[in-house]
């Protein structure tokens, strides 16, 4: 899509060459995130409600119509406040950022 949306020669070289270029490719995944989502309730298991009625799954709180957008959660509602600093002492400015160890 970005190649055709911009004609970029980059993106011809990147995709002519796809092989040899996929694993120069880098997954970032933030530690922070990480943690919360080990710390995130498991979701029930689609095969352990399947088998009940809409009544029956609204009784023991599973809706009978999921939304897969309502499971998304923010990482802030996640992690507790108490696991993020709130005063800092000796902040080390850092262009305009607030260094602090995590």
């Amino acid at each position: 899509e970005h190649r055709a949306a911009t004609g970029s020669a980059l993106a011809d070289r990147i995709l002519g060459s796809w092989a040899t270029s996929l694993p120069k490719f880098v997954q970032v995944f933030p530690l922070d995130f990480k943690a919360a989502l080990a710390k995130a309730p498991a979701a029930p298991t689609a095969a352990g409600v399947d088998h009940l009625t809409p009544e029956e799954k609204e009784a023991i709180s599973v809706d009978p119509n999921p939304d897969p957008k309502a499971k998304e959660t923010d990482l802030e509602d996640v992690v507790s406040p108490k696991d993020r600093p709130i005063k800092v002492s000796d902040p080390k400015k850092r262009r305009g950022f607030i260094e602090y160890e995590r």
